[in-house]
């Protein structure tokens, strides 16, 4: 133990601690999504009194305008109000895109740690979400919403940790060239703990609900969450595999160590199914780039 501290003071690697008071420094959720999402899960929230907080917001109505008229949505007339946007869309699918409006900001930018440039990692949890939905659906034991949402939300961490990645890229990126880790147990036995388990305590500090922390600490492990939040962490697994399997996100952290072998067994599919989900997310893959192209026209 003392040799490994040792090596962290000479090579002036941060601890544990140093990075999780990170976490701190992250700007929190805009205010009008904690105002919004609580409207939208009242059964009996007035949609005229919704549209109208939303409309308080001029850059989040001008994005939400933006992404329900894209192809990937695909409604056969313009959308041009925040009410008919509502109308059309549906509550449920409009807090994901709410969600998706609000991180985009957090994950829009390079994150060199991870070899990315920018728009890469947004790319990659968006299409992550994507896939979480899609999965959601098919299996229809889980909000399918939710799983968007959770899908997004899998490498908030990344945002805070890759500052500190660059630090330690030499010795992480030793460990996966020459002792085959995957990129999250590397940086388990470097800095202490992955971005899985930093983007956890990101959601904790947002006070989002506690589906979303457990489906990202346990992305990598899907098997070992708490058997209430299981299926949606291994929804979230299988997803961010199909999302690098795609090449979506594939950096120096795209060993994420393959699927974890009782993921489908757990769902209730076989393994022609996730050739079928990766054929449906190829298919999908020029809508979704119009929907991650985030900045109001």
């Amino acid at each position: 133990m003392a040799g490994d501290d040792e090596r962290r003071k000479d090579q002036e690697l941060p601890t544990m601690e140093e990075i999780l008071a990170k976490v701190k420094e992250l700007p929190p959720l805009p205010g009008v999504v904690h105002r919004v999402v609580p409207m939208i899960q009242d059964p009996e929230v007035e949609i005229r009194e919704l549209a109208k907080v939303l409309s308080t917001d001029q850059a989040l109505t001008a994005r939400i305008l933006k992404l329900a008229n894209s192809a990937f949505y695909g409604f056969p007339r313009r959308i041009s109000t925040v009410m008919d946007a509502i109308v059309l869309l549906g509550l449920r699918t409009l807090k994901g895109l709410i969600y998706a409006i609000a991180l985009y900001d957090y994950y829009d930018k390079p994150t060199p740690g991870y070899g990315m440039k920018r728009g890469d990692l947004w790319r990659h949890a968006l299409a992550t979400g994507v896939a979480a939905r899609t999965v959601a659906s098919d299996i229809r034991r889980l909000d399918p919403e939710e799983a968007f949402v959770c899908g997004l939300l899998h490498d908030i961490g990344k945002t805070v940790l890759e500052t500190y990645v660059i630090e330690a890229f030499e010795q992480i990126y030793t460990k996966v060239v020459e002792d085959g880790k995957t990129f999250a147990e590397a940086e388990r036995e470097v800095l202490g703990f992955d971005h899985a388990e930093l983007g956890a305590k990101v959601v904790e500090q947002w006070n989002l609900p506690e589906v979303f922390s457990q489906a990202i600490l346990h992305l990598y492990r899907p098997l070992e969450a708490p058997e209430e939040f299981r299926l949606m962490a291994a929804v979230v697994h299988l997803a961010n595999h199909a999302s690098l399997a795609l090449g979506i996100g594939m950096a120096v952290d795209g060993t994420s160590g393959g699927l974890d072998p009782g993921v489908l067994e757990l769902i209730g599919k076989d393994e022609g199914y996730l050739s079928d989900l990766l054929d449906r997310l190829q298919a999908s893959l020029s809508d979704l780039e119009e929907l991650a192209v985030m900045e109001a026209a």
